[in-house]
């Protein structure tokens, strides 16, 4: 494929973070403002796209003076008549705001899920509590209704006179 000079709306100068309508090719400076497996990941796709001819996505990270930027670049190449590519059309949307939203959100679902984690945990220690105070509580009303009984057959069975006082009678 030839490379050198191409056409390209305002914004694409933008989203790659060139002065619009520079002299020098774009594509290649675009290419270079990318990190090296950045570059072999975009090149790989394009290879794939000529090989398959069919058109290509490709998310990437390039720098834009200190400013990391997501790139979703798409595009589709055109052959000429000896199955040469011949011409690229792709667009480049800056995607760097999307992404950080989702890495946001996905921080946040983490924490919701590790609140939620640690409220299930508690909730079922507090069962777990509830569970074991009551079972506790069954076995002492159980107990003191044994001595009741006791008490009272041993009152009621007693030959002599049994007289108790009790001050919250």
């Amino acid at each position: 494929m030839v490379t050198g000079w191409g056409a390209c709306g305002r914004a694409l100068f933008w989203v790659a973070g060139f002065e619009p309508r520079s002299e020098v090719p774009l594509f290649g400076r675009y290419r270079a403002r990318g990190q090296a497996e950045e570059r072999e990941l975009g090149d790989g796709r394009i290879r794939t796209a000529i090989e398959r001819r069919q058109p290509f996505q490709c998310e990437n990270r390039i720098m834009r003076g200190d400013d990391p930027r997501m790139i979703d670049a798409r595009g589709q190449l055109e052959f000429d008549s000896d199955g040469v590519p011949a011409r690229l059309i792709a667009t480049a949307h800056d995607i760097t705001d999307l992404k950080r939203a989702e890495d946001a959100s996905r921080a946040l679902n983490t924490e919701l899920e590790n609140r939620v984690e640690t409220r299930a945990r508690a909730l079922a220690d507090a069962q777990r509590l509830t569970e074991a105070l009551y079972e506790r509580e069954q076995k002492a009303r159980t107990r003191a209704e044994s001595s009741e009984r006791s008490f009272r057959m041993l009152v009621e069975t007693a030959s002599e006179g049994v007289w108790i006082l009790d001050q919250e009678l």
